[in-house]
């Protein structure tokens, strides 16, 4: 027995949305929360170690600090200043937002594509809208990869002679 399914624009169009539903729009909502979290414990923790390292300071005598404050004051510091550097080298907030707008953008195809399809269209207009859907999963997925080049045109400094 043989599949003899028709194949439509239409129904190409609605497997597009499906694809995008189920594999986008989990991506994206599981990387959103993944980069906010990491953002949150590092805030956190460069903040908490700020205020731990200025209490220790301010509450340890000499014999304290002759014993394992030494070494807490070492240890606090690098530990705050470590996850600070995290957010600032990996760019976590930004890195947070793009996922936000790629997850907003997504939910938004996916509820006009349904939308879309539920509409009397001809197969050209399905045709032209499947594209156009494609386009903007492109256009998402180049935003990626342009937040993480290393060097871009505008980041890169140029020194000239005076």
């Amino acid at each position: 027995m043989e599949n003899t399914e028709i194949v439509t624009a239409k129904s190409e169009f609605l497997k597009f949305i499906k694809y995008l539903e189920k594999s986008y729009k989990p991506w994206y909502s599981k990387n959103v929360a993944r980069s906010l979290n990491l953002w949150y414990v590092c805030q956190s923790l460069s903040i908490l170690c700020g205020f731990a390292t200025a209490i220790l300071a301010a509450f340890s005598d000499k014999e304290f600090f002759s014993s394992i404050g030494k070494v807490l004051m070492i240890i606090i510091p690098t530990i705050g200043s470590l996850a600070a550097t995290i957010i600032l080298q990996f760019r976590i907030f930004d890195l947070w937002q793009l996922r936000e707008k790629g997850r907003v953008t997504i939910e938004k195809m996916i509820s006009m594509g349904f939308q879309l399809y539920a509409s009397n269209k001809t197969e050209q207009e399905y045709s032209e809208l499947h594209k156009e859907f494609i386009e903007q999963t492109y256009k998402l997925e180049e935003q990626k990869t342009q937040f993480f080049q290393l060097s871009s045109a505008n980041s890169i400094l140029k020194f000239e002679k005076s």
